[in-house]
């Protein structure tokens, strides 16, 4: 992972130009935040005290829940894995040793996810968006419709970790990125790109993919004018998704929350099942930058 901060605009213009699919404009900024994460390798918190991520495994032992601060748990994994000669990719994978009625969850995140509430550092000013990246693709029995029998949701988001261990307390959900859940979900089942405003997808983009087996290109770019007023835009594979404006203006600073859990909300409460096969939810890169 590499973070660089405070370029010269040369460096912004070519930094705009390796990570959008459209054309942006670039404020005549001193500098800006960049971060950049080919997964390669994955150093993460707390086995690292220097490093940028935090790599959690939910999970079941000995018929209690259980957190893993680290690459594998008991039904769960994330690991770096190599495609061809120079490609990586983190993989984080549900298991088949998963416990049913047991939360299991794989993740990265920039925040440690349950003790970071509203901690997040991304979010847009005048004159400064904030562009997101990344590519994805999910190994399993996954369709766009969220059939099949792959289960539980998974993806990229900006978030604000809204679960607080230490007080137990869950607050309004603020997120916007790409996700899929299964059929089963009361929460916009399928393959989506969305944005969630306290607790409301106020946002749904349903992008055109023949093969979620395929790598898909996500961008979203999330804007505040001279007003106030913040909007978000996004795009699969260059297909244009939608802008919403926010009523309100997302005031917190949100995270990268990338995961992969085996949690369907429903009608009736949350069901948490396990896989009938190994799944997986893959990323290629993650890129962002604020102008």
């Amino acid at each position: 992972m590499r973070k660089l901060r405070n370029l010269s605009i040369f460096g912004l213009a070519f930094a705009v130009l390796a990570v959008t699919l459209m054309p942006v404009s670039t404020a005549k900024a001193s500098g800006f935040d960049y971060l950049y994460e080919p997964f390669d390798e994955l150093n993460f918190q707390p086995v690292d005290p220097d490093a940028y991520w935090w790599v959690t495994n939910s999970g079941e032992e000995g018929g209690y829940p259980m957190l893993w601060n680290d690459l594998n748990g008991n039904g769960s994994s994330v690991s770096i894995e190599k495609q061809g000669r120079w490609n990586s990719y983190a993989d984080l994978s549900l298991l088949t040793t998963t416990t049913e009625g047991y939360y299991t969850n794989a993740e990265i995140s920039e925040t440690p996810s349950g003790f970071a509430y509203n901690q997040g550092k991304w979010n847009p000013e005048y004159r400064h968006p904030v562009l997101l990246r990344t590519k994805v693709r999910w190994d399993g029995d996954f369709n766009t419709d969220g059939s099949g029998d792959a289960i539980g949701s998974s993806g990229v988001w900006l978030w604000n970790s809204p679960m607080d261990y230490m007080t137990y307390e869950f607050y309004p959900i603020d997120a916007m990125g790409i996700s899929w859940n299964n059929d089963g979900s009361a929460l916009v089942p399928g393959l989506n790109s969305l944005v969630m405003q306290q607790d409301w997808p106020v946002h749904v983009g349903t992008p055109t993919v023949s093969d979620m087996g395929n790598w898909l290109n996500f961008t979203m770019l999330w804007n505040e004018d001279a007003n106030g007023n913040q909007s978000v835009q996004q795009w699969v594979n260059g297909q244009y998704l939608g802008k919403v404006d926010l009523a309100a203006p997302i005031d917190e600073g949100l995270a990268v929350q990338i995961w992969h859990d085996n949690q369907t909300y429903n009608y009736e409460g949350v069901l948490l099942e396990t896989p009938v096969e190994d799944q997986s939810f893959q990323v290629d890169y993650l890129a962002i930058v604020q102008l």
